[in-house]
């Protein structure tokens, strides 16, 4: 924001101003990909039965867990 000119007073440059807009819009959506992405490629999901099933067998799980 230093690089655009903002000062943060009350009257504030165009190219400022448009900084901030640029950094609400593209700094969300840009946000929202990655965590996007994430989610794709999250597999705890796929191995959440396995788990279960190996803290079963260890003695880690008690009944109310289940």
């Amino acid at each position: 924001m230093d690089t655009s000119g903002f000062t943060g007073l009350a009257e504030e440059i165009l190219s400022a101003v448009a900084m901030v807009e640029n950094l609400y819009i593209w700094g969300a959506v840009i946000s929202w990909a990655i965590i996007a992405v994430l989610m794709f490629v999250y597999k705890l999901d796929q191995e959440y039965d396995g788990i279960l099933a190996d803290m079963g067998h260890k003695g880690m799980l008690k009944q109310a867990d289940l």
